[in-house]
């Protein structure tokens, strides 16, 4: 049976840490952070899994690079800074119209570390939006037509119950892989017969005069390969 784990930490904003299946003996071994809190949900038969990877992902710098288009590289990036021109956000696409119904879990996973000018590293965190418009197109989006964001600010234009954030993920200096929970998504996207599934990572303002200009996260893009390749794990 699978078996996930989310966490609540310093460190940690409720992202998914840990994935397993339940071995033969029926015991788990997790090691959880001090002061922190886990989630653990288990899911009662064994399910099939099924991994997607993205149709189309791309990221887009605002300021003097907004009608630019960088669908091509090997790489996303997401930022947030006081010179607009340095503001990265970027899109993922996945195609749901082989995907069955119902699912029961649903977790998007990306590789990547974050980048900072500083030796301290505090790690890098983000959000991750479902956005209800899929009308982009990988080899042209730019800052100046991408859905639903700002031309010259990181942030999105509209929060309601079509595009919402669906979690947070949290990047240090380390490579590794960075997990969310995006079950509630894919299952909306379905149950309205949408044929794919488009999500936002985005660095937004977190409190009055905060401070983003040093760090900002590297994740490799479906043009790096497939092991490195941001994916939609699906399980039924």
């Amino acid at each position: 049976a699978l078996i996930t784990a989310e966490t609540v930490s310093e460190a940690r904003h409720g992202e998914v840490t840990h994935v397993i299946t339940l071995p033969e003996d029926r015991k788990i071994r997790i090691r959880q952070a001090p002061q922190s809190a886990m989630l653990l949900t288990v899911h009662q038969r064994p399910l099939a899994q099924e991994t997607l990877y993205p149709a189309a992902d791309a990221m887009v710098m605002q300021g003097e690079h907004s009608q630019r288009n960088f669908g091509g590289e090997t790489r996303l990036e997401v930022g947030r800074h006081s010179n607009p021109g340095q503001n990265k956000i970027s899109f993922l696409r996945f195609d749901l119209s082989e995907a069955q119904s119902p699912v029961q879990r649903a977790v998007l996973e990306l590789h990547g570390q974050s980048v900072s000018a500083n030796a301290y590293d505090g790690g890098f965190l983000f959000r991750v939006y479902v956005l209800q418009g899929d009308a982009w197109s990988e080899q042209t989006i730019t800052a100046e037509n991408a859905p639903n964001v700002y031309r010259t600010v990181s942030a999105m234009k509209e929060i309601d119950l079509e595009n919402y954030p669906v979690g947070h993920v949290t990047a240090f200096n380390t490579p590794s892989s960075l997990r969310v929970d995006v079950t509630r998504a894919v299952e909306e996207a379905r149950k309205e017969n949408r044929s794919s599934l488009t999500l936002v990572l985005i660095r937004e303002i977190h409190w009055p005069e905060e401070q983003t200009d040093a760090s900002s996260a590297v994740l490799s893009s479906r043009e790096a390969g497939r092991e490195l390749s941001p994916k939609l794990h699906l399980w039924y």
